[in-house]
């Protein structure tokens, strides 16, 4: 069984520093002064101002490595992340990143940045750092030469954004297994005339996941989102929820707020306050359309059960 171990830096590992970002930086790009500055002097470099390197080990050989260098009390740099070519395929990569995030939480990191490049051959990088959390923010001149993108990590936005997306999914779980006790002839019924019935209530349900959808996707790619109403009698009424299969519904409403938690935990830090226009209301931020999605969503099911 193959046997992958995280450790920290010890100064005989200055060679293999050195030696696994020389085998990929010279292989695609060419060594800058500010490279070879910091892979033969990692010492009074990194470690001697605050930061830390981590290495990777394969069967007890040195494949991998990444390096957190120090901005400032609150913000961090991850950098240097190597892995040899012969490791691939064991996720060397994503255990260092999330060993790496893991380490500047400790040492009391609340962002972390990372600068990159996005040519073809270095495809494999970039969905790594999207995978570990990181979002792409605007990219200030200077630096590395190769460098065309900057990416960060919030600690804190990415926790919000988690907790969200974790207590969506808490309350759809719940409410699924809820909703699958409810007697069959009680879907139907109505209390007067005017008034929907549970399996309308959770159509209006599935159609408020729908609008939303659009809004927190739509969001993150303006500065200001403006969003139709829709108008909810008639969208019940013209979509006969009424008349549709009960377990269909249950399903699409369960797989609709499954993708929106998905959609919640992703979110671009940034975009939180854009401001939303929805209809003829006054602007608020996507992050108070995302609270209140979930307050509705609990008010419309406690009315089912």
């Amino acid at each position: 069984m193959e046997t992958i171990n995280i450790f920290e830096f010890e100064p005989h590992l200055q060679p293999h520093f050195e030696r696994l970002n020389r085998e990929w930086i010279e292989k695609y790009f060419v060594m800058e002064p500010v490279d070879v500055e910091v892979v033969t002097h990692p010492q009074q470099l990194i470690i001697d101002h605050g930061g830390t390197i981590l290495f990777a080990s394969l069967n007890e050989e040195v494949v991998g490595t990444v390096a957190l260098k120090k901005v400032n009390d609150d913000e961090y740099e991850l950098c240097k992340m190597a892995v040899n070519e012969k490791a691939r395929g064991y996720h060397v990569g994503l255990k260092l990143g999330e060993a790496a995030l893991k380490k500047a939480r400790m040492m009391g990191a609340r962002k972390v940045i990372l600068y990159s490049q996005r040519t073809f051959n270095n495809s494999i990088a970039i969905n790594l750092y999207y995978r570990l959390g990181f979002k792409e923010i605007a990219l200030e001149k200077g630096g590395y030469d190769r460098c065309d993108i900057k990416m960060l990590y919030d600690f804190e936005i990415h926790d919000y954004c988690r907790d969200v997306s974790d207590r969506l999914r808490k309350l759809v779980t719940d409410y699924h297994e809820k909703f699958n006790q409810v007697p069959f002839n009680e879907w139907s019924l109505k209390t007067a005339l005017t008034k929907w019935s549970k399996k309308q209530i959770l159509g209006h349900l599935i159609d408020s996941a729908s609008n939303n959808h659009q809004r927190f996707v739509r969001a993150q790619y303006t500065n200001k989102l403006i969003s139709p109403r829709y108008m909810q009698e008639e969208w019940v009424t013209l979509q006969n929820y009424q008349h549709q299969n009960i377990e269909q519904l249950i399903s699409l409403w369960f797989a609709y707020n499954m993708q929106l938690a998905w959609v919640i935990e992703n979110m671009h830090y940034e975009m939180l306050k854009i401001p939303c226009i929805v209809g003829d209301e006054n602007p608020v931020t996507l992050q108070f359309l995302v609270e209140d999605y979930i307050s509705h969503l609990l008010h419309h099911s406690s009315q089912i059960i």
